[in-house]
């Protein structure tokens, strides 16, 4: 894989992340000032049996197609029919199991809710071979324009069933919609049709790799999804909402640049799979850009976070702002663990992210046991004492596989970290002169701009200084192709 291919790759995998998570973005926006906050409390515990469904599906056998050197048809076949029929087995799981949990969170409606949205899960059994497929062959152009296209046809769905008072049925119909469309669109720019070809023995070489990523992701996705279940049982619908909301954006953030990032290094590290010493230097030069775009803006999402939901959501959301912020500080961190252990999984390293996973969300339980009847913002500071936490543990096997140091790590992150607080320190000031939120939120960001980029000079920035030039190199070739033409 050239060096040319990876920054294609990582162009239209970052344009794809951005485009939808930019549109899904607006059109939550839109809907959570159409929509009452208890009904996104709702839908929420409903998210929750659909992520976690999801994870059967998708989360670790497709993986190990991806991490596979030169993969077959047949692997890509095998793995389809194994997710395909375990999307029926929990589609039949959970429509038996839907009355119950609708009776434990006593929400009149839960079931036929569950049973609806569960249709999802036999179109996630279709996308995440196509997913896997295209990702593989680095094919991100076409995966920006499938995703592109079924974000923005499922969100004028939802928004007009909403504006027609459907309620938490404008938000259950954009997600079956979405993955619809997705498929769809899909079978016609993914150059993979399933055929009748099943292999047990390409699913035992699979089942090794990704047994240990589906373990993985399933001690997370369940961690991860347990706190809005426990928030949804012990608080209300509304206190569940907004604490999912304060959430949502950091993490929209997050997830438009990382996402994106960590799915084009899995390929990366695959490739380079025997060559510790290349895979490290990735390593390294991926958690400087991320800390070097992430840090500033998570900082800056803080400092922004009042006026911000007041504007975008109205009043009826403020409630949510000291959740923001304690996550703006959860997803400074989040980065630096993802890129860690996508590089151990790169090299195969599978058990060892597993194990990393199996400490991290026990110390995880017991700090939500402790936080879960204190309050929304103590759930919310318990999650970052978690991975702060984790940080540490990762801290030793990234020693001992890739020879990379505390100290290195320090090294990497601190000039970020510098910059990106003395441009927090700067933009709290407009906040004892100026009253008006208009006027306070833009002038926080444009100040928080100059300051960020008028350190990253004087301080020399190398991750500046590079992005400045790859910026003027990529125009300059623009230039010169139409001057050709």
């Amino acid at each position: 894989m050239t060096k040319g291919n990876i920054v294609n790759s990582f162009t239209w995998k970052i344009l794809e992340r951005f485009a939808t998570s930019i549109i899904s973005f607006t059109f939550n926006i839109v809907l959570a000032r159409i929509l009452m906050p208890s009904e996104f409390g709702v839908y929420a515990i409903l998210l929750v049996l659909i992520n976690l469904s999801m994870i059967f599906i998708q989360g670790g056998f497709n993986t190990a197609v991806i991490q596979k050197e030169k993969p077959l048809k047949k692997d890509y076949d095998t793995i389809f029919y194994f997710s395909f029929l375990v999307s029926l087995l929990l589609y039949i799981l959970f429509y038996f199991l839907s009355p119950l949990f609708e009776i434990f969170y006593d929400m009149k409606g839960l079931s036929l809710y569950i049973r609806t949205l569960n249709l999802v899960l036999f179109f996630g059994a279709f996308n995440s071979i196509q997913v896997a497929f295209l990702t593989k062959k680095l094919m991100f152009k076409r995966m920006f324009f499938i995703s592109f296209s079924s974000m923005i046809i499922s969100g004028f769905f939802a928004i007009i069933l909403a504006i027609e008072g459907y309620g938490i049925w404008a938000l259950i119909v954009q997600q079956i919609v979405f993955y619809a469309v997705n498929v769809i669109i899909s079978f016609i720019f993914v150059p993979w049709y399933p055929s009748n070809e099943f292999s047990y023995k390409s699913l035992k070489s699979l089942f090794k790799f990704g047994s240990n990523v589906f373990a993985s992701n399933i001690i997370n996705g369940f961690f991860l999804q347990i706190r809005t279940l426990l928030i949804g049982k012990i608080y209300t619908t509304s206190d569940l909402a907004h604490y999912n909301r304060g959430k949502q954006f950091p993490e929209f953030i997050l997830n438009s640049l990382n996402s994106s990032i960590q799915s084009v290094m899995l390929v990366v590290y695959s490739e380079r799979q025997r060559d510790y010493d290349a895979v490290k230097k990735i390593v390294r030069k991926s958690i400087r850009y991320l800390s070097y775009f992430i840090f500033p803006v998570m900082l800056g999402l803080y400092s922004i976070a009042n006026p911000l939901i007041i504007i975008l959501l109205t009043d009826k959301w403020i409630s949510s702002v000291k959740i923001l912020q304690v996550y703006s500080l959860v997803y400074m961190i989040t980065p630096i663990l993802a890129t860690n252990n996508q590089a151990l999984k790169g090299i195969g390293l599978s058990s060892t992210v597993l194990k990393l996973d199996l400490i991290r969300k026990l110390f995880e339980i017991i700090i939500l046991f402790i936080t879960i009847y204190s309050g929304l913002y103590y759930i919310a500071f318990g999650a970052l004492i978690v991975n702060f936490v984790s940080l540490l543990i990762n801290m030793g096997p990234n020693k001992k596989y890739l020879s990379y140091t505390p100290k290195e790590l320090f090294y990497d992150i601190i000039p970020s970290l510098t910059i990106s607080s003395i441009m927090f320190g700067v933009i709290q000031v407009p906040t004892v002169y100026i009253d008006n939120i208009y006027y306070l939120i833009t002038t926080q960001i444009i100040i928080g701009a100059i300051t960020y980029i008028m350190f990253s000079i004087l301080l020399k920035n190398e991750i500046f200084f590079e992005t400045f030039n790859n910026i003027r190199q990529y125009l300059n070739k623009l230039k010169r192709k139409r001057k050709i033409k």
